[in-house]
């Protein structure tokens, strides 16, 4: 597997909980610069960028499905408060979790919901691998 694959590995499997970039390059087995610039190579998106949009993606799916308390959502999704986490979510929703949460969008309709996503292996004529992502897009308005 390469270090990309390893590292979309390792942060769909732990973004939930406190990870950093030394925690994701370890893994992957290559130093936190070669992670950077390969995974925002192949994903268009820097490392703790996909981080912190998997974790929104998840949290907006939780106040869409009803969840009472915004706060408690902020907080199982890393966020510190309320406020960071209306920021962080403004900015990729165009919307406040307040208002998300009244308006019930029960389906996340026309949010950019970043869905999980992952890489093949391709051969190439050089006895190269290259990693090649298989979602089209990473941002998917559900």
């Amino acid at each position: 597997m390469n270090p990309v694959a390893r590292a979309l590995w390792f942060v769909e499997g732990h973004f939930a909980h406190e990870i950093s970039l030394d925690d994701i390059a370890a893994v992957s087995g290559v130093s936190r610069y070669h992670l950077c610039r390969a995974f925002g190579t192949t994903t268009g998106h820097s490392v703790m960028r996909y981080v912190r949009a998997r974790r929104l993606s998840e949290a907006a799916r939780a106040l869409a499905a009803g969840a009472p308390d915004i706060l408690a959502v902020a907080l199982d999704w890393g966020y510190g408060s309320h406020e960071a986490f209306t920021r962080a979510f403004r900015d990729q929703f165009g919307v406040t979790p307040e208002l998300a949460q009244s308006r019930k969008f029960t389906n996340c309709s026309g949010w950019a919901i970043l869905r999980p996503r992952t890489v093949a292996i391709a051969a190439c004529s050089s006895s190269r691998f290259l990693p090649v992502i298989l979602s089209s897009s990473p941002w998917i308005a559900a």
